[in-house]
């Protein structure tokens, strides 16, 4: 769906992959809206939208046509990015079986639940029949284990980044992210329809664990000497305005910081008019903005327009942060992040960034003094995470992995 996504698919296919795309032209995103299928990157595959029924409902939507499509394209492994309760997941699955296909499913659900009928009935059959299981995150992992899946499984992010699109200011671009060696030689795919992907930050973990985000600011050699107190500051946040994700915190947090620095809220959801009204009322609406959702392929340069992003999510009974997509793309932009301990955060931003308990307004206050106070630490995070990334979370490095579980299915 999202646009700057399928980076990652033209690297599989840069890998000798035969893949087909399979998705809905729109998706209707809970107090969110309607999202469109984004054309951007479609060198190399093969890019079909398919009717959708139930669109907008994450465990029951489903895809009439998906049947006499898997009959034409018969595909040697399936990968269905849906989770193993879906419907969706269920209807591909039962399809690539008799098709004879490989299958896998993905799953990023992080807080364990046991399903009533006919989800757990779904559940029972995915588990049952697919040839790999890959998580998001940890704690995905071993859910998909508790409910009692034995076959081959892998955490791997959904999504990586394009450090050629997602790069520092003022940076030439890499030299290349691609592998150096020949594809090899080509394998028919398909991918079933990923149509509750998030629009911005996506669940897709993380890398192998890191130690602990640095308490005090470590040396770095030669920084940059700190900015004067009247120079301007961009503390942001981009993605849904929802309440899960903690923004109330941010503006209170925000409300003690010094009158240079200004907040950049993008995005568009349920909470905004709660927001505006909360700004209002501290007296922080000229220090505040709150800004429409913008294009995948425009958050690039969003993100160069701050100086510090945060992302202060709260764990619900429903929900907890399943990779917080949006750090890793500020990391690459060289962009030095803030989270909260909810979830995956803590496991993606590793030693490249502040951590703070969720919910506690002045730990995240205190965290972002420090940033705004030091600019050598700002700029010693800033080129952690841009390492980092380079390292984990680029659409190559990830697309290699997608591409070795698919050998291995097939070679089992």
């Amino acid at each position: 769906m999202v646009g700057a996504y399928q980076r990652k698919l033209e690297e599989i296919a840069r890998l000798g992959v035969a893949l087909t795309a399979l998705v809905p032209s729109s998706w209707v995103e809970p107090r969110v809206g309607r999202l469109r299928l984004e054309r951007r990157f479609t060198q190399g595959y093969q890019l079909e939208a398919l009717p959708i029924a139930l669109n907008g409902q994450h465990h029951i939507h489903f895809y009439p046509t998906l049947g006499a499509v898997l009959r034409r394209l018969r595909p040697q492994v399936l990968h269905i990015d849906e989770e193993s309760f879906n419907l969706a997941t269920f209807q591909a699955m039962r399809l690539g079986v008799a098709l004879g296909a490989r299958c896998c499913f993905y799953n990023y659900a992080n807080i364990n639940r046991y399903y009533p009928p006919p989800f757990n009935l779904f559940e029972r059959y995915n588990l049952r029949h697919a040839s790999h299981a890959l998580a998001c995150n940890q704690e995905a992992a071993a859910i998909i284990r508790r409910h009692g899946f034995t076959g081959p499984l892998t955490i791997v992010p959904q999504f990586g980044v394009d450090p050629e699109l997602f790069q520092p200011v003022g940076s030439s671009p890499p030299a290349s992210s691609h592998p150096a060696s020949p594809p090899p030689a080509a394998s028919p795919l398909a991918s079933s329809p990923p149509a509750s992907s998030p629009p911005t930050s996506a669940p897709p973990t993380s890398a192998p664990p890191a130690s602990a985000p640095p308490t005090s600011a470590p040396p770095t050699s030669s920084p940059p000497a700190s900015p004067p107190p009247t120079t301007r500051l961009t503390i942001g946040y981009l993605g849904r305005l929802v309440p899960e994700k903690g923004l109330l915190d941010l503006v209170a947090a925000f409300a003690a910081l010094p009158a240079h620095v200004h907040l950049r809220l993008i995005g568009d959801g349920s909470q905004r008019s709660q927001l505006e009204q909360r700004a209002a009322a501290l007296g922080l609406s000229q220090r505040i903005a709150i800004m429409p959702a913008v294009n995948s392929t425009a958050v690039p340069a969003a993100l160069r327009a701050l100086d510090i992003l945060v992302l202060p999510s709260r764990t619900t009974p429903s929900w907890k942060e399943q990779f917080g997509r949006i750090l890793i793309e500020a990391m690459s932009c060289g962009v030095p992040v803030v989270g909260s301990n909810s979830g995956e955060i803590p496991h993606v931003i590793g030693d490249a960034g502040l951590i703070f308990a969720e919910g506690d307004i002045a730990a995240l206050r205190s965290q972002l003094m420090r940033l705004v106070e030091d600019a050598p630490l700002r700029h010693q995070l800033a080129q952690r995470g841009r390492q980092r990334v380079l390292t984990h979370y680029t659409q190559a490095a990830i697309a290699q992995r997608h591409v070795a579980i698919y050998r291995d299915m097939l070679e089992a």
